[in-house]
């Protein structure tokens, strides 16, 4: 607006400013990223999903954990000591009054042969715990792979935007010239061609606006997938026949539901929580069984105590030789009371099963939730996609007839510039009612197990 506000403006100053604009292309960039591309970038270097994979791994080292729990245990021990004054010989058992050496090195051995099957659920536990755990990567991975689509599609509406700006400057301008040489031939005053002016500066606005848009859907998808902001790439897909997108409605949301319900990884995740939590129940509950365990003990030690005159005291190897000894035995643990905490526990494994399977219908109620809004969504997405198209060609016809009228000189510059204004905003509205619409498809076809393609 200040251009034509000046009084020293020139018209070759905004013919030469709208050229820039228009000659700015945002596919300069030199290396081009389609959708699939994108999403197993993403995929590949998510900071969410790399977290659950950590996470994922703890929860496989503590199922290996409580397997190994089962494998008997063996530990050695040594010791070496130095007694002075009265004490007892450790290989005689008599009591003498001088320093004497000691060492002494035992293995001990135990395994538990029943335990109330806590061992064995408590694997159980975690095995199923692993299982929601990678339906839980699974998950995440899901949410990106949306995210990076809703993304995708908005780098690709917001350069169809500065298509269409530059399109709508490209009719300005050539009004422009051909007003100018009406006025300049006294066929039409020159009040038209200040409209006009007036015309392809609010354009250039609107191509900025739009370029500024494209800008910021830009540098979201490269911080969405961990890239540099400076990174030279762009995000492009081609032409896409939105024919072969359109998904058949007829199937209704409860087919749609049913069917997300076995390839939705939060509902087997859920599954596999509850069933955790049911064995962790019984692991708990197994507290209150007697403990069986078999154990073993090999055992030996040197004295260096002073024997009497004339008896031979044995060397060292030969003390740990003739003092060996081994044990094998059964231990049997009784829990009687141990303060109401076995007690408790339980009540709290019982709960968190309760809370388990709350949640488990909760995850569903939410599944089917979402499936119908998608459901309603990409409907009305539909129509407002077809009521946007139908606009476009009317209001494209109409505008075709208020040009040549205004060619003819029919029509003054006001009308010409409404006329074009209405077509030019459905156009915008058509383009973003289009890229919608291909979302919406998208989600509908995530929740029937088809991979999201733009082909």
């Amino acid at each position: 607006m200040f251009i034509i506000a000046n009084k020293g403006f020139k018209p070759s100053i905004l013919i030469l400013f709208i050229t820039l604009l228009t000659s700015w292309s945002p596919l300069a960039a030199q290396e081009v990223w389609d959708l699939e591309k994108s999403i197993n970038h993403a995929i590949a270097n998510n900071l969410q999903i790399k977290l659950q994979v950590v996470a994922e791994q703890l929860t496989a080292y503590q199922l290996s954990q409580s397997k190994a729990g089962l494998y008997p245990t063996l530990n050695g021990t040594s010791s070496y000591a130095i007694n002075f004054g009265r004490s007892a010989d450790p290989t005689t058992n008599q009591f003498v009054n001088q320093r004497i050496q000691t060492s002494s090195f035992s293995l001990s051995s135990q395994v538990i042969l029943f335990s109330g099957l806590r061992q064995l659920n408590t694997i159980q536990q975690n095995k199923y715990t692993l299982l929601a755990s990678q339906f839980q990567t699974e998950e995440t991975k899901n949410n990106v792979m949306l995210n990076v689509t809703a993304g995708f599609l908005q780098v690709l509406m917001a350069r169809e935007n500065i298509r269409s700006q530059q399109e709508q400057i490209g009719i300005s301008l050539e009004q422009f010239n051909r007003t100018t040489q009406l006025v300049d031939a006294g066929v039409v005053p020159e009040g038209n061609l200040l409209n006009i002016k007036a015309q392809l500066a609010n354009d250039s606005l609107n191509l900025i606006n739009a370029q500024n848009n494209y800008d910021l859907a830009l540098l979201t998808m490269k911080l969405m997938l961990q890239l540099d902001p400076a990174a030279d790439v762009d995000f492009s897909q081609g032409d896409i026949d939105i024919s072969q997108l359109i998904v058949d409605l007829a199937i209704g949301p409860e087919a749609i539901y049913n069917t997300a319900t076995g390839n939705q990884p939060q509902i087997k995740r859920m599954e596999y929580t509850v069933m955790a939590a049911e064995k962790g129940l019984k692991a708990t509950q197994g507290l209150h069984s007697p403990t069986l365990a078999l154990s073993g003990n090999v055992r030996t030690n040197y004295s260096s105590y002073e024997l009497p005159p004339f008896v031979i005291k044995e060397p060292y190897f030969n003390q740990l030789s003739n003092n060996l000894s081994q044990t094998i035995g059964i231990n049997l643990s009784i829990p009687i009371f141990n303060g109401l905490s076995t007690h408790y526990s339980i009540k709290s494994s019982r709960l968190q099963l309760e809370r388990s399977i709350y949640m488990e219908q909760q995850v569903k109620d939410q599944l089917k939730q979402d499936v119908y809004q998608a459901y309603t969504d990409a409907a009305a997405a539909g129509k407002r996609y077809d009521a946007a198209g139908k606009n476009v060609e009317a209001l494209e016809t109409a505008f075709g007839y208020t040009q040549s009228m205004f060619d003819l000189g029919a029509v003054n510059s006001l009308d010409f510039s409404t006329a074009k204004a209405n077509l030019a905003q459905a156009q915008i509205t058509f383009i973003n009612a289009k890229y919608d619409y291909i979302f919406k498809v998208k989600v509908l076809d995530f929740y029937q197990g088809k991979p999201i393609k733009l082909e």
